[in-house]
């Protein structure tokens, strides 16, 4: 079934914070997405938190497991060809979607158009898990700059198409 947004966040070895990534985006009061989780060969209990979370929300997450390390780009494209959505949004494991209206965000700013990248720029916080976090405040020009230098996945929104 077609969806707005897939939300696509791979992880390996992050039993640790995995769960705060996946519940910033559950929170999320738009409803029209899904959220694929990709287990990239995790040899902790990363795949076990993950497969927690399909069975508790099946109509929101799938979990994809590759079985064997195969890495983050190759990662990525396997949930994006499995992706059910008009737009993808990417996290790494250690991000958050800041606040739990941000789908909601994008969604307003995509309105009917069909745009093929939305830039929102990032922000960058905590300690050693930095979460790469897309405002009003960072996503100046001055910041997109900056962030296309270092490019984080997160600050961006791809339509799949």
């Amino acid at each position: 079934m077609k969806k707005r947004f897939s939300v696509i966040i791979c992880a390996y070895n992050i039993e640790n914070y995995i769960s705060r990534a996946i519940d910033s985006v559950l929170e999320q009061t738009f409803e029209d997405y899904e959220l694929l989780l990709v287990n990239d060969g995790s040899k902790d209990k990363t795949l076990k938190i993950l497969k927690e979370y399909e069975k508790n929300n099946k109509d929101k997450v799938r979990v994809i497991d590759n079985g064997k390390n195969l890495g983050l780009g190759r990662s990525r494209n396997i949930a994006i060809a499995e992706a059910n959505g008009e737009y993808i949004v990417h996290l790494d494991g250690d991000d958050t979607l800041y606040e739990k209206e941000t789908l909601a965000k994008i969604d307003e700013t995509i309105g009917q158009e069909k745009i093929d990248l939305i830039y929102f720029g990032v922000k960058y916080v905590g300690g050693d898990n930095k979460a790469h976090i897309p405002n009003a405040e960072n996503s100046t020009r001055e910041a997109r700059i900056i962030c296309d230098m270092h490019f984080a996945v997160a600050s961006k929104v791809w339509r799949k198409e």
